[in-house]
């Protein structure tokens, strides 16, 4: 078995969007129930909290993924906010309302260290962490879970994206989550958080 990746002692939250895919899915292969991304991550690290951040097509999958880390986990404390985005594979309002409650968030956890599962959610939406993140506009660390056919001796479970790679591109600090505005998003946002995507290639 591999052996856990662990991080500093503070109290962890983790962030995610609630899939299709969770709390659990049917293979293709065999029609077997398997773990969605959001509980297999949750089998190999330890968290304090985790906030589902819920679609509007996927509520039931939010309900019912809270219910199963509640009867599995129950020493988590799990939540369940809005994220309304009518176009899931629009950039710019991923951008607008992730930035919102992630300012909420902040609010609400400012002593915890976050964790954003880049496992879930659409390509575009997973571009936008990493953007949020490696801007520092986020202070999150971009985690993503290997499926079980992956693993090896020298592949763990979590794999954390290094911001600070030589490889990485530079991404330049726009603005602080906690005094973005629209006005701010509309007048300077598009522009480059287009130019900042074509520098990221993302692999599925």
């Amino acid at each position: 078995m591999s052996k856990k990746q662990t991080f500093s002692s503070k109290t962890r939250t983790l962030i995610s969007i609630v899939s299709n895919r969770d709390p659990y899915f049917q293979t293709l292969l065999n029609n077997t129930e398997q773990s969605g991304p959001l509980l297999a991550l949750l089998s190999a690290e330890r968290f304090h909290n985790v906030i589902l951040l819920s679609q509007p097509y996927l509520k039931s999958n939010s309900e019912q993924t809270k219910l199963v880390i509640n009867q599995i986990y129950p020493e988590i404390k799990t939540s369940i906010l809005d994220f309304n985005v009518e176009d899931p594979i629009n950039y710019l309002e991923i951008l607008k309302v992730r930035r919102k409650i992630i300012s909420s968030i902040s609010d609400n956890y400012n002593e915890s260290e976050f964790f954003i599962n880049a496992s879930s959610g659409t390509p575009q939406m997973h571009a936008m962490w990493i953007l949020m993140a490696a801007s520092g506009e986020i202070p999150a660390h971009i985690i993503n879970i290997r499926e079980k056919r992956f693993l090896s001796n020298t592949k763990q479970p979590i794999l954390e994206l290094d911001l600070t790679s030589p490889e990485f591109p530079i991404v330049r600090k726009n603005f602080t989550f906690k005094s973005n505005s629209d006005a701010n998003i509309k007048d300077t946002g598009e522009n480059y958080v287009m130019k900042r995507l074509k520098n990221i290639i993302l692999y599925h």
